[in-house]
């Protein structure tokens, strides 16, 4: 939804049926940052920027920040996975580094990513908001 813009429909929808199927405020204040834009190349990966994951039945699944980034040569990256959505303490949300391998997903439209767990990470530039400098992501607060 976030990569493709769909969000942005719901600002036509009445607040009975938005909250009805299961969008709540968060989602709404999300929809004029959206589409996204896609991350087409290791050189434009920036903190903050986001993932979206698509599963082979549900194009849409879930949403996660990364930071931390190192680039490793021209195709694997290592970063910091900023993510909620599970119960559990910060150690459940911010997971350790990890390395992995960037690669265009079937969905050319929606640039780079990587495979996990039979699902497909795509990568998605941190959008501009109107509270500069802050962006999504913990602004470089760690007790964020």
């Amino acid at each position: 939804m976030w990569g493709s813009g769909e969000p942005g429909k719901l600002l036509s929808w009445s607040t009975k049926r938005q909250l009805g199927t299961g969008w709540g405020q968060a989602e709404l204040a999300t929809t004029p940052y959206v589409p996204l834009e896609p991350r087409r190349s290791l050189a434009e990966i920036c903190d903050g920027d986001v993932l979206i994951t698509a599963t082979p039945d549900n194009p849409h699944k879930h949403i996660a920040l990364v930071e931390g980034i190192t680039a490793l040569g021209t195709d694997r990256v290592t970063w910091t996975i900023v993510e909620w959505g599970e119960g559990g303490n910060v150690d459940k949300h911010i997971k350790a580094p990890t390395t992995v391998k960037l690669e265009q997903g079937k969905n050319k439209k929606f640039g780079l990513g990587f495979s996990h767990k039979g699902n497909f990470r795509y990568l998605f530039a941190n959008p501009n908001t109107p509270w500069e400098p802050a962006k999504w992501g913990r602004c470089g607060c760690l007790e964020i």
